[in-house]
Formats: structure tokens, C-alpha cells, sequence
């Protein structure tokens, strides 16, 4: 009959999920690494007071806004004398400052990266601008910062 009730349909309708882009690939460089997931500071040409590196796709790369790693030099000397200067002795400790520092250098980096390739795209001035050789100086005193700024902020929150 004309008059039935139309029944609703039984197919479901995918549900249509966010896709957010992959985050770089976070990778730890040391003086001399102990196995084959560090980094040598060779490959950079790195010292200890170098403490980052954002790698991109490069010229090549469809998308200028893709950062695919950003490297970490956890044998800096600002983490190894941050460490040393706050006698900080204690395994559990160790692990948590370079852990925090690797994590705030990370972080920090991606976040300045976005901000100044919006920065280069929008300003003229800055088109001549290597992001991240810029990005690589710009955290060399900031490093410094982010450890004092992490460690005092747990210390006076999980501490009694």
C-alpha cells in the first residue's frame, strides 16, 4: 500500500572522524650514542652548545609547513650543567629533568616553527628567513630558561 509507514533505513552512515596531522618524529642526538636510536652530533656537525634541529620535507617537499623530525642534543651543556650546578644526584631525578627538557625542547620547537613559517608567509621581510637555522639559535638561551622554568614549577607544586 501507498499509505505504510516508510520504514527508516538500517544502513548506518560512517561516521566521518578528524584526521590531524602526524606529529614530527622526536629523535635524541648525543655525543657519542650508545645504540642505534640516537644521533651522533657528527651528522649536524654539533657541539654542546647546540641543542636542536627542526628538520623539514626541504624544497622538495609539497607542503613548506611540514616539519618531518626535530632533533634534540641530549648531551647539551646546558642540560648536563643544569644538572650538575642544582646537584641533582639521583637516577629518578636525572630522568625526569632530561625527560622534561627533551619533551619542552620538543614542544617548543614545533610551536616556534608554526609560528614563524605563519609570520614568513603573512610578512614580506621575512621571506629570506631559514626557519630553522633561525629556530636552532633562537632556543640556544632558551634552553636554559625551560629547564629552571620546569624544574621550579614541579619542585613547588610536588614537593611538601
Amino acid at each position: 500500500k501507498v499509505d505504510e509507514k516508510i520504514k527508516p533505513s538500517t544502513k548506518k552512515e560512517p561516521k566521518q572522524t578528524e584526521s590531524f596531522p602526524s606529529l614530527p618524529t622526536p629523535q635524541k642526538a648525543f655525543e657519542k650514542p650508545e645504540d642505534s636510536k640516537g644521533i651522533a652530533w657528527s651528522k649536524f656537525g654539533w657541539t654542546g652548545h647546540d641543542i636542536v634541529r627542526v628538520i623539514t620535507g626541504g624544497e622538495e617537499s609539497s607542503n613548506e609547513f611540514l616539519v618531518e623530525g626535530i632533533v634534540i642534543n641530549m648531551d647539551a651543556f646546558v642540560l648536563k650543567n643544569f644538572i650538575s650546578k642544582n646537584r641533582i644526584n639521583s637516577e629518578k631525578n636525572i630522568k625526569l629533568i632530561t625527560d622534561n627538557y627533551f619533551v619542552s625542547i620538543y614542544l617548543h620547537s614545533l610551536f616556534l616553527f608554526s609560528i614563524l613559517q605563519k609570520m614568513r608567509k603573512d610578512e614580506e621581510s621575512l621571506s629570506e628567513v631559514d626557519i630553522e637555522d633561525f629556530i636552532s639559535k633562537m632556543i640556544k638561551p632558551y634552553a636554559n630558561f625551560l629547564l629552571y622554568e620546569n624544574y621550579h614549577i614541579n619542585k613547588m607544586m610536588f614537593d611538601e
